[in-house]
């Protein structure tokens, strides 16, 4: 079980793109998000055996 309010790691990549004359043709983003596990019992959200975010 992950927690979907914590996250672990958060990477971005972007990538401009330009045509010959050097204009602005189109752009990436990418954005990934790792989410850290349940801490369960640790967590202040956890409450008789569940998670309250939930």
């Amino acid at each position: 079980m992950f927690c979907p309010y914590v996250r672990k790691t958060y990477t971005r990549y972007t990538g401009i793109y330009y045509n010959e004359d050097n204009l602005e043709v189109g752009s990436l983003i990418h954005e990934r998000y790792t989410n850290e596990e349940c801490k369960k019992e640790q967590c202040g959200a956890w409450y008789k055996g569940k998670c309250r975010y939930n």
